[in-house]
C-alpha cells in the first residue's frame, strides 16, 4: 500500500507543515508504506530534496481569490475545488490500494476531494483521509451554562456556509472510503453537524517528542520564549510590554521573542523589540524562519514558553506550540478558559491569564517564576506522560485504523 501525502499548504520550511509531513512519511515507511508527497505548486525547491515532494496544488486553502463582496467566497470555492480535481487527476498511477492523506483542508478542498473520489468509481477509488483543522466558522455562545454554536455573518466568515454547501453537494455521492478528521475536540460535533457525516478526532498531533527530556531550570539565567508565526491573535503586540515588566524583576532573565512572519516583522512591535534587544544584552529578537532544527533549538533553550494569545480566538482553537511545550517539558503560560488551557491542564500543567493585556500576561509569568522548581517538576512529568501516550506513531496508526474500517 502506498501513502499519497497531498498537502496544498506545504510551501516551505516555515510553520508545522514540513515537520508534520516529515514525521508522517517517516512513520509510514516504518509501517511498510511507500510515501509519495505532493505539495503546493509554489513550494520551495528544497522540499524536493528534503521530502521527495512534487509541486502540484495551485489553490491555497487559506486564501479567498475572488474579491467580490457578495459572492466572492463562493466563486473562490467553485474555482478552488475545480482546480483541486484537475490537480488530483495529475497524480499518476492512483489505485484503489492507495491511501490519500490531505491536511491543510477547508470546504473547497473537501468538496473537490469528494467529487474526485466520486468520479473514480470505474477506475478504483482510493481511501482518503482529510483533516479539517481551521475554524469551522461558527461562534461558540454560552447561555444558561450551556454552549451553543451560532453562524457568523457569511460575508465576514463564510466557512460554515461553504462546509454545508460541500456537504449538500456530496450527499448524493457514495463515499465509503472518505474519512474526515479534526484535531480539536470542540470541533468534532460542530463539523459533524455542518457536514452531516461522522467526523473523527485525532488522538494527538503528528509530532515527535525530543530525543532527551530534561528538567528545566538548571541554567543560571532562566529563558522565556515566545515563538512562531506571529500575528495579532497571538498577542504579538503585547510582547514588548510583557518583556518590559519582566525586566523589572530582581532575577536575571533571558527574554527571546521569535517571529517568522515577515509581515509582523515590519510592525511597531517588531521595531520596539529590536530596540529593546539593542538596549538589553539578554533580550533577543529572533526573526529566523522556523526549520525543524531551529524550532527544536528554541524549545531546548526555553525555561518558560509564553503564549500571550487572544482568549476569544483560541476559546475553541488549539495551537501546536502548546502541544510542543507539553511534549518538551516546558512550563507554559496560556489564556484561561480556552482549548489551549484545557489541552495543557489535561497533563496537569499550564498557568493561565484571564485578561488579554500585557500586565495580566506578565503576572502569569511571574507566578511561574515565583515557584519555578515546582512548575518545572510538573512539566517534566507531563512530558514523560505525553511521550508515552502520544506522538506521530499513534497519530498515523489511528488514521490507518479508521481507514481500514476500524470502529469509531
Amino acid at each position: 500500500m502506498r501513502l499519497i501525502y497531498a498537502d496544498p499548504g506545504l510551501l516551505g520550511i516555515g510553520g508545522h507543515h514540513m515537520t508534520a509531513c516529515e514525521n508522517i512519511i517517516n512513520k509510514a515507511r516504518a509501517r511498510g508504506f511507500e510515501p509519495r508527497v505532493f505539495a503546493s505548486a509554489r513550494m520551495a525547491p528544497y522540499l524536493r530534496e528534503k521530502l521527495g515532494a512534487t509541486p502540484l496544488f495551485r489553490a491555497d486553502p487559506t486564501k479567498v481569490t475572488d474579491d467580490d463582496p457578495f459572492c466572492g467566497f463562493m466563486n473562490s470555492c467553485f474555482a478552488d475545488s475545480a482546480s483541486l480535481i484537475e490537480d488530483l487527476e495529475n497524480i499518476p498511477d492512483v489505485t484503489a490500494e492507495d491511501l490519500i492523506y490531505m491536511p491543510s483542508a477547508q470546504g473547497a478542498q473537501l468538496l473537490g476531494l469528494g467529487q474526485w473520489l466520486g468520479r473514480r468509481a470505474s477506475r478504483g477509488v482510493p481511501t482518503a483521509v482529510i483533516d479539517l483543522n481551521f475554524q469551522p466558522g461558527l461562534e461558540p455562545v454560552e447561555e444558561n451554562g450551556k454552549r451553543f454554536w451560532e453562524m457568523r455573518n457569511p460575508l465576514v466568515d463564510p466557512r460554515a456556509a461553504i462546509y454545508r454547501y460541500a456537504a449538500r453537494s456530496l450527499a448524493a455521492i457514495p463515499l465509503p472510503t472518505l474519512h474526515i478528521f479534526t484535531g480539536c475536540p470542540d470541533w468534532v460535533d460542530v463539523y459533524g453537524e455542518l457536514l452531516m457525516r461522522k467526523v473523527h478526532l485525532h488522538p494527538t498531533l503528528p509530532f515527535e517528542g525530543p530525543k532527551t527530556l530534561f528538567k528545566r531550570g538548571a541554567r543560571k539565567r532562566l529563558t522565556i520564549v515566545t515563538l512562531g508565526h506571529q500575528w495579532e491573535q497571538k498577542g504579538f503586540h503585547l510582547v514588548p510590554g510583557i518583556f518590559a515588566s519582566l525586566l523589572e524583576r530582581p532575577e536575571s532573565l533571558r527574554l527571546v521573542a521569535h517571529n517568522s512572519n515577515a509581515k509582523a516583522d515590519a510592525t511597531a512591535e517588531a521595531r520596539a523589540l529590536t530596540a529593546m534587544a539593542a538596549a538589553h544584552e539578554h533580550v533577543i529578537y529572533d526573526n529566523r524562519i522556523l526549520s525543524g532544527e531551529t524550532y527544536q533549538e528554541l524549545l531546548d533553550a526555553a525555561d518558560i514558553l509564553l503564549c500571550p494569545y487572544n482568549p476569544d480566538h483560541y476559546r475553541t482553537t488549539l495551537s501546536a506550540v502548546v502541544t510542543e511545550a507539553v511534549a518538551n517539558g516546558i512550563p507554559v503560560v496560556v489564556p484561561g478558559g480556552t482549548a489551549l488551557a484545557a489541552d495543557a491542564a489535561a497533563y496537569g500543567v499550564g498557568v493561565t491569564f484571564d485578561s488579554f493585556d500585557a500586565p495580566a500576561v506578565a503576572a502569569a509569568v511571574a507566578h511561574v517564576l515565583d515557584d519555578y522548581d515546582a512548575h518545572a517538576t510538573k512539566a517534566l512529568a507531563a512530558a514523560e506522560r505525553w511521550n508515552r501516550e502520544k506522538g506521530v506513531g499513534r497519530f498515523f496508526d489511528e488514521i490507518l485504523r479508521i481507514a481500514r474500517g476500524g470502529a469509531s
